[in-house]
């Protein structure tokens, strides 16, 4: 029999009365206490969840200096495929948010680094019973709230090109570990560029699938309407193969709808012969040129363009004057989405879906214990996010989710006219790591780069980052965005890039 909950005490249910303002419930006290204990009695009678069949991880370890030279590993483990499938033979990493049976799920913040999932996210068990196996669960900036690889309990993980720059983030091991021999493929989360920002600066491919293709069940985020998960590769096939198998309907994720699913495989070689006929709007925001290395970038980026209108594509300039009014919007969302979750311990109320009790329950220990590690971003989102909410009562995320339908529409519109957009993935190449003492500082320049990249988590298109370019040695991504749903076009223009162009700027790959 389950241990029923403890009674109410009398200075609590006074404390909550007084929060409130409820005069009333100070001078029936008794009688508020009665009903409140009886509504604790019945909730913890509640039966226990029937214990999970996923086959938990053989093993899991934190890796040493010498096997880990970028610092892209939180856990090296063993989890051997299920069944077999078009991923047999394959090792894939995923990100430190995504839940692997067994193995410590910490979000790169290490108060989680008891939590130990009991079942997979859905996105394992679909790569698990296609034949890959799971061998890492890789860094990342805390609960993904930064962008630069560099705000993790673990330790900033190093770029793959220039040990002593950013490999970009939040999903910024996932990247980095793609140059290690043992691992073919890395799986990501993206809420404002999280996967294509670390792929422009670590020079493999990057994609934010549509909002709602993959099913985001069992991995820690910021907000379900800007919440995206997807792979990272060194190659457009195998990134096709990890989609095909990936993607499609989940009843444990409230963002999803059911929806036929698109063979990412068969059709990726429509553009084999060139780009005749593939109408590309290159997006005036998105190059930017106040810096010299913004410049550089945005030079780059033209010239790869310039590469593939030679091939057959029509290219033209276009401005789009409601991509630079997504930043509010999406800055809005995240904060106060994050804001939300740290406050009640990862729960998302009235949401259909898989709810966590177990992710809940360690999130709550976790803050009571070791809040004051939380990174500055995250410590910005609690303070920023929980100022909005108890000012304005939530009227502000109100309105910036109102507004982000629009947002959607108007991309929709400009596909009437292109069948891609082009631009950046990212401002400028991999910088140093941030060096000085001041919050502010470092902190505006972990969210510098979301420029381009947070619009379309905002919109929700489907959205890829290349390795098209370079700028004094280390890559530079060119991201391409198609209509909802696309993403078999933007795997369609990879390949041929990959095998007409060829890629720039990758890394060698590394054995540990």
């Amino acid at each position: 029999m389950q241990e029923l909950d403890p009674q109410i005490p009398p200075e609590e249910l006074s404390k909550i009365a007084q929060h409130y303002g409820l005069e009333s419930v100070e001078t029936h006290s008794r009688e508020y206490s009665e009903v409140v204990n009886m509504i604790l009695q019945a909730s913890g009678g509640m039966p226990p969840l029937a214990p999970s069949q996923a086959t938990r991880a053989e093993s899991f370890r934190r890796p040493i200096a010498k096997e880990d030279p970028l610092n892209a590993i939180v856990h090296w483990c063993k989890v051997a495929s299920t069944t077999s499938g078009i991923l047999d033979g394959l090792t894939i990493t995923v990100k430190d948010s995504i839940a692997v049976a067994g193995v410590p799920q910490t979000a790169g913040f290490s108060g989680l680094a008891n939590h130990i999932p009991s079942e997979h996210a859905t996105i394992v068990g679909r790569l698990l019973s296609n034949g890959a196996s799971i061998n890492a669960t890789t860094n990342m900036d805390a609960f993904g709230m930064a962008a630069t690889g560099e705000s993790s309990s673990y330790g900033r993980t190093l770029n793959p090109i220039d040990h002593n720059r950013l490999s970009g983030g939040s999903s910024s091991g996932a990247a980095a570990s793609l140059t290690y021999l043992e691992v073919d493929a890395a799986i990501g989360t993206d809420q404002g560029g999280s996967i294509r920002i670390p792929a422009s600066w670590s020079g493999c491919i990057g994609l934010k699938p549509t909002f709602g293709l993959v099913p985001y069940t069992g991995i820690a985020g910021i907000d379900q309407s800007l919440d995206h998960v997807g792979p990272l590769t060194r190659d457009t096939v195998t990134m096709s193969k990890i989609l095909q198998v990936t993607a499609g309907y989940d009843p444990g994720d409230p963002r999803q709808r059911p929806r036929q699913i698109d063979d990412y495989v068969s059709n990726l070689d429509r553009l084999a012969s060139g780009f005749a006929g593939l109408r590309i709007g290159v997006v005036a925001e998105g190059f930017a040129s106040g810096r010299s290395e913004e410049l550089a970038t945005s030079t780059a980026t033209r010239a790869a363009i310039e590469r593939i209108r030679s091939l057959g594509a029509t290219v033209t300039d276009v401005s789009i004057p409601v991509f630079k009014e997504t930043g509010g919007i999406g800055m809005t969302i995240s904060l106060e989405g994050m804001a939300a979750i740290l406050r009640d311990n990862g729960q998302n109320y009235g949401l259909s879906g898989q709810y966590d009790p177990e992710f809940v329950n360690s999130l709550k220990k976790a803050l009571n214990s070791s809040i004051e590690e939380l990174s500055p971003q995250l410590k910005v989102a609690l303070l920023a996010g929980t100022y909005m909410h108890e000012t304005w009562g939530g009227e502000r995320y109100a309105r910036a989710r109102r507004l982000q339908p629009t947002v959607g529409a108007a991309f929709e519109q400009i596909f009437k006219e292109f069948d891609v957009l082009a631009m950046p993935a990212t401002p400028y190449s991999a910088p140093f790591p941030y060096t000085g003492n001041k919050v502010d500082e470092m902190i505006k320049a972990s969210w510098d780069n979301l420029r381009n990249t947070l619009p379309f988590n905002v919109s929700g298109h489907p959205s890829i980052s290349l390795p098209l370019a370079e700028v004094d040695g280390l890559p530079v991504g060119v991201m391409f965005t198609a209509p909802y749903f696309r993403d078999d076009l933007l795997l369609q223009v990879s390949h041929a890039c990959e095998h007409i162009l060829g890629w720039q700027g990758t890394p060698t790959k590394v054995a540990r």
